[in-house]
């Protein structure tokens, strides 16, 4: 938008001179909705005692379990950290598995600074992540505030039903996700001892306004989509160019006109083979 390609009323807001009209640029913003159940445990995991669970500091020396990571490459952090993991289907999916429940050893409840530090304090927490993908919304919209390159741009996911899923199955496919993780916390009884996140005591409607205020996601795609020469929305052709400039590609996560599979960083890989191959056979 910066250099002039977007929507025109968006570049004449500020200033900038139009080179290209594309409705499409900075529209369609996709994402996932995710949400954590956290337990606290009736003990502490005996595997956790006397570690830091944190990289070694200044000095080099790291806990217990990094030492044993260091000799072998052993032990817990020899893992991506989770403990199990569950593919589900919401009462609204399509075609496809839409819920995705992770089970972490960690106090983990979204991200914000300092979160992996304060999920280390505690030794007694089980967290499921529950991740909902395949998500409806696709009303989310990226603008600018200034011509200033240095300003973040407004970034707005619009979520629940601030975007397009007016018949509210987002919303319905993560309380889904809640649900299979309580049914798999009550099979676990005899070792959580209860749920402090959102807490059992919470009404559906109370439940609605905790998921409406508390999700988040990190899967953002989709505002460049590849699409047909005779759709308005379309930036890019199917061999990743800016319709009507010459010389100009995009390959990143903005380019699905859907948000794909259940996680993205594959499928990103994905298209960067493919925009790999496109460029070499263009260029011998």
């Amino acid at each position: 938008m910066l250099s002039g390609i977007g929507p025109r009323a968006e570049l004449e807001r500020h200033g900038i001179a139009v080179r290209l009209d594309r409705p499409g640029v900075g529209a369609n913003l996709h994402d996932r909705y995710e949400v954590c159940v956290v337990h606290r445990m009736i003990h502490d995991y005996a595997i956790f005692k006397d570690q830091t669970l944190n990289v070694p500091g200044r000095d080099g020396k790291g806990d217990g379990l990094f030492v044993e990571w260091d000799k072998d490459r052993g032990g817990p952090y020899s893992t991506n950290g989770s403990l199990a993991a569950f593919v589900a289907r919401s009462s609204v999916a399509g075609v496809d598995p839409d819920l995705y429940v992770m089970a972490l050893p960690i106090d983990f409840h979204g991200y914000y600074p300092g979160y992996a530090a304060e999920a280390a304090l505690k030794h007694d927490r089980l967290t499921l992540l529950v991740l909902k993908a395949h998500t409806q919304n696709r009303g989310g919209t990226i603008t600018l505030v200034s011509t200033d390159p240095r300003d973040r741009p407004l970034i707005d996911f619009r979520y629940f039903e601030e975007g397009t899923d007016v018949e509210g199955k987002d919303m319905q496919g993560v309380l889904d996700g809640i649900a299979l993780a309580r049914r798999i916390a009550a099979r676990l009884s005899s070792i959580i001892a209860d749920e402090v996140i959102p807490g059992r005591n919470t009404d559906e409607q109370g439940l609605r306004d905790w998921v409406h205020n508390n999700a988040w996601g990190h899967h953002a795609s989709c505002t460049c989509k590849i699409g047909a020469a005779d759709d308005s929305q379309a930036v890019l052709d199917g061999d990743f160019r800016v319709r009507g400039v010459h010389g100009l590609r995009v390959v990143d996560a903005s380019v699905f006109p859907r948000i794909p599979a259940i996680f993205v960083c594959s499928a990103v890989y994905m298209v960067s083979e493919r925009a790999s191959d496109v460029i070499i056979a263009q260029n011998r």
